[in-house]
């Protein structure tokens, strides 16, 4: 950027909005004048003097307003990382403690699911053992009517053959009373 206040001359520099012969040192002398060929050459090499001054200022100048704009540009930029910077940071933040709080969640639910598990394991081995009492109980029960079929069977076999046998004394008091007769 370039700035567009009129130029000053600094305190080493002669006042450039003052016409040249006053600022000649030996303009005023008593017996030099201005058509004096050595003082025209002085006056020369002061004019560009002060001409390659006004440009060096100006260059000067435009390259102070550079580097104005270039460090208000890298202060932006660095306020902008520093923010960015700083919500990075509060994200990340953010992210632990949902990470914190899922975690717990977690550990909730792997708890609750733990206590169910415990409670069906429970409650399996409960049902497990009251239906291996009823299955001996069961076993018991066929064992004994099974024994009792079985002495029932002996208990018919018996009147069978006591039934055969009251039969057979039964023809033979027919064929004694037949032949007593």
């Amino acid at each position: 950027m370039t700035d567009s206040t009129p130029h000053t001359a600094g305190p080493d520099e002669p006042p450039l909005d003052v016409p040249e012969h006053q600022n000649d040192e030996h303009s005023s002398a008593p017996g030099l004048g201005a058509h004096d060929p050595e003082t025209h050459e002085e006056s020369h090499s002061e004019t560009h003097e002060i001409t390659h001054a006004v440009t060096h200022d100006h260059e000067l100048t435009d390259m102070k307003s550079t580097l104005l704009d270039a460090a208000e540009l890298s202060n932006r930029a660095a306020g902008l990382a520093a923010k960015a910077g700083a919500d990075l940071h509060s994200a990340a933040d953010h992210v632990m403690e949902s990470n914190a709080s899922v975690r717990i969640y977690g550990i909730v639910v792997l708890a609750a699911f733990g206590i169910l598990m415990m409670i069906g394991l429970g409650l399996f081995g409960f049902m497990s053992m009251r239906l291996q009492s009823r299955i001996n109980q069961a076993d018991a029960m066929l064992l004994a009517v099974g024994k009792r079929v079985v002495a029932m069977d002996e208990s018919i076999e018996l009147l069978t053959d006591t039934g055969e046998r009251l039969r057979d004394m039964a023809a033979k008091q027919d064929l004694l009373a037949s032949q007593q007769l």
